[in-house]
């Protein structure tokens, strides 16, 4: 059987781990609040709303939801300037595609 590099980073993380959770439960309910925060902004928004939901692009989607979602859950972590989120925009096949781009 062949051990891929996936099954040996687990291993190895698994012998540095100790399972519990490493966050306060304090630190835990903050990060939660400010989940909740975002998905409240987010509904309240009227540019997210039945009439105009449809016309938002996956930028659009990207950059006022999942990106401050990601930015919420990760904040305060102890990687310092080590990471970063980047929201470049990559243009799909499939986008190129719907819009008839290249056929």
């Amino acid at each position: 059987m062949v051990r891929t590099l996936e099954v040996e980073a687990y291993n190895f993380f698994m012998t540095l781990h100790d399972k519990s959770w490493k966050e306060s439960n304090e630190k835990l309910g903050k990060v939660t609040l400010d989940i909740l925060n975002i998905l409240r902004d987010i509904w309240k928004n009227s540019a997210f709303g039945p009439k105009l939901v449809k016309s938002q692009s996956e930028g659009t989607y990207m950059t006022n939801v999942i990106v401050p979602m990601i930015r919420a859950s990760l904040k305060d972590l102890p990687i310092g300037k080590s990471g970063y989120i980047s929201t470049a925009e990559r243009q799909s096949i499939a986008s190129k595609d719907r819009r008839g781009i290249g056929k």
